[in-house]
């Protein structure tokens, strides 16, 4: 059984994992040619987001208890600099680029 401390890491990791595919299938190009269709880039973006955002919420909440390692607050704020990122890149790789045209 896995702990629950463990999971604002391996969400950090996935979540930079998804970034890294996303950078080099080419999302930060502004309707540029993409690797990959648009709809899966778009799908990676999400559930990267999602996890990320898990893991900060589940990172915090364990690190407010005593006891708890401090680097797992460390963990916890690189997946809200994640979800800062997917977010933003979700909003830019929208047709019509969103509120950042």
């Amino acid at each position: 059984m896995m702990k629950k401390t463990a999971f604002p890491w391996i969400a950090l990791g996935l979540g930079l994992t998804l970034l890294a595919i996303l950078v080099q299938a080419g999302a930060t190009v502004r309707g540029g040619p993409y690797l990959l269709p648009l709809l899966t880039l778009l799908l990676m973006n999400e559930f990267g987001l999602i996890v990320s955002l898990i893991g900060a919420g589940i990172g915090f909440s364990a690190a407010r208890k005593p006891g708890t390692p401090r680097a797992l607050l460390f963990a916890a704020i690189g997946c809200i600099l994640l979800v800062l990122a997917f977010a933003w890149l979700g909003i830019t790789l929208w047709p019509e680029g969103g509120v950042f045209k």
